[in-house]
């Protein structure tokens, strides 16, 4: 090959190397998410007045950090993560991948939710290489009526968090759902802060469904869970806080879907007086 042909290719192929850095480099940008930061579901009617529900008739929720169905292990496996998913009438999600740039919209939760028969919704915050890669996500036996995804305060931190506010009806009753995902960074004291702020505004009945990344000691979270209107329940920095309801019992799964368990709690509505 002659010599100026082979300086030629050489020179283009540097040139595509610094290209391709160029391109991850901006991709690798984290961004807010581009996507509705609020909808309404058309084919929900509306809550019609109803007898109320049995007190003894009990919910199970859960929350389950599925850092993107991988294991401690380090190996992704949806099946293993799923196993922890099933026999929860309501879970919130955290750490749920979005997709790739070819398959934007086909997001975790999405996969899990149509493997249960469950409606999902995913709440991105995080846009990446072009798509929304990350977020929080609710899985429900029926759609949320109204939804609002909430950017959490952020000033040191790298990445963005969200609050996901879903408008629910759960036995014939509304209900307020909360999924959140707080940083364990230096911003964690100010999303704790406007994460249990807006829960201590929502009317009963209300569930915050959080990977807090914080536990029972926090003097935040001591001053919530001692209120006599709240029933809490945590594994680590995963919990399940309630205002309007009455808890029963709780429990862990914990098959290596992940690097947390997923935390659920049997509730009932609290008796109105």
């Amino acid at each position: 090959m002659p010599v100026r042909l082979r300086l030629r290719l050489s020179l283009i192929l540097v040139a595509l190397v610094l290209a391709g850095a160029a391109l991850y480099g901006i991709g690798s940008i984290r961004h807010p998410p581009d996507a509705p930061r609020a909808g309404i579901s058309v084919d929900v009617p509306p809550l019609q007045p109803t007898a109320p529900a049995r007190l003894d008739q009990g919910i199970r929720v859960g929350v389950f950090n599925i850092r993107r169905a991988r294991g401690r292990d380090l190996i992704t496996d949806y099946w293993r993560t799923a196993a922890c998913m099933t026999g929860v009438d309501l879970l919130g999600l955290n750490e749920v991948d979005g997709g790739t740039p070819l398959d934007t919209g086909v997001d975790q939760a999405r996969v899990f939710g149509g493997w249960m028969g469950l409606h999902s919704l995913f709440a991105p915050v995080e846009r990446q290489f072009w798509h929304n890669h990350f977020g929080n996500a609710l899985l429900s036996p029926a759609p949320a009526r109204h939804w609002v995804n909430i950017a959490l305060p952020r000033q040191a931190g790298p990445s963005h968090r969200g609050l996901l506010i879903a408008d629910m009806v759960l036995q014939d009753r509304p209900v307020t759902v909360m999924v959140t995902h707080v940083t364990r960074r230096a911003d964690r004291p100010m999303q704790l802060r406007a994460v249990l702020d807006q829960f201590r505004r929502m009317p009963p009945p209300v569930l915050l469904l959080a990977d807090l990344n914080t536990v029972a000691t926090d003097p935040m979270i001591a001053d919530i869970v001692t209120d006599p209107d709240v029933v809490a329940v945590n594994h680590a920095v995963d919990w399940i806080i309630a205002r309007g309801f009455e808890l029963r019992s709780a429990a862990i799964c914990d098959v290596n879907g992940s690097d947390h368990p997923r935390l659920a709690a049997d509730l009932t509505f609290r008796q109105v007086p």
